[in-house]
């Protein structure tokens, strides 16, 4: 039995209803723009003309009081089509920015199958990553980053996020792989050394001569110990900061907590933030769209300004 035009039409509307990948939703979206622009979907409500002479005598009739839109939705009636419309009214103006997508570092090391495949970055602070990266690949060393994924904004139901987290959504944390570094400081591809009581960060290097003598943290059941270590170092601080990321800071909340070297992988990043100025709405709007901000707890928070520390 041969299968009418109907039947097909009615089986490849399932299928496309029914699948949920990113392009048939964008052939979906497309479809219902076409339909909207220029399908017969519009029937007139004006008797139909008997001649050409009728159409303009409503053309004449509407140009002679200045009603030009009137005149082309008049138009669009007695042809039976939709009123012609810009392809961007369908559009919501997206955000400016991107979490891009990039491979992540994998040294040859005894936990290099733990370590991410790729990261994720806001792409404005990507180049001067970037730059972090080539300047540590030079020298033999390398940079493992633990965003396997880009960040989504909570639902509604869930409980305003941390400042820590906030600055997270907005693309202003980067932590360092944490099996990157703690098991054996002889060979780990990344080194937390204890300096005056302050964390500093090392990555490994194959290229750099002079040997470095530090106290490494190693992992050693609940906690840390110190081990000391010489071996081709070269300190990341002075490349991260010119990139615009800065060790994370303890807050009030840690102040309490024991020094956890962990912490020494978290790294954030607030250029361009303007305390009084910069506003979060104007933030979040970079990175979302309108539908996913109001959808999220966040937007309890839209009125919050930048204070130098935080958004409050």
């Amino acid at each position: 039995m041969e299968t009418t035009d109907k039947e097909l039409y009615s089986v490849l509307l399932d299928i496309i209803k029914q699948e949920s990948s990113p392009e048939v939703v964008e052939a979906r979206n497309l479809m219902l723009r076409r339909i909207a622009m220029a399908g017969d979907i519009n029937p007139s409500r004006i008797p139909a003309p008997q001649n050409i002479t009728q159409i303009g005598g409503y053309i004449n009739l509407l140009e002679s009081i200045k009603q030009e839109d009137l005149r082309n939705r008049m138009l669009a009636s007695v042809l039976g089509v939709a009123m012609p419309v810009e392809v961007n009214d369908f559009r919501e103006n997206g955000p400016e920015l991107f979490f891009a997508r990039r491979a992540s570092d994998r040294p040859e090391c005894v936990q290099a199958d733990t370590l991410p495949l790729a990261f994720y970055m806001r792409n404005d602070f990507l180049e001067a990553f970037t730059g972090v990266l080539a300047s540590l690949h030079a020298v033999g060393a390398s940079l493992p980053v633990y965003l396997t994924s880009a960040p989504l904004l909570p639902p509604l139901s869930s409980r305003l996020p941390s400042q820590e987290d906030i600055l997270a959504f907005l693309g202003r944390i980067l932590e360092l792989a944490p099996t990157a570094a703690f098991i054996n400081p002889e060979q780990d591809p990344l080194i937390v050394a204890d300096e005056d009581g302050n964390a500093i960060v090392y990555a490994r290097s194959g290229n750099v001569q002079e040997t470095t003598v530090v106290k490494a943290y190693v992992r050693e059941g609940g906690g840390y110990v110190l081990k000391e270590v010489s071996t081709n170092l070269i300190p990341i601080t002075p490349m991260m900061q010119a990139a615009g990321w800065y060790m994370d800071k303890r807050n009030s909340e840690d102040q309490s907590k024991p020094d956890d070297p962990a912490l020494a992988l978290r790294w954030r990043n607030i250029t361009g933030l303007v305390p009084g100025r910069s506003a979060f709405a104007s933030e979040l709007k970079l990175l979302y769209t309108q539908a996913q901000i109001i959808g999220s707890c966040l937007r309890d928070m839209l009125s919050a300004l930048w204070d130098g520390e935080k958004f409050a």
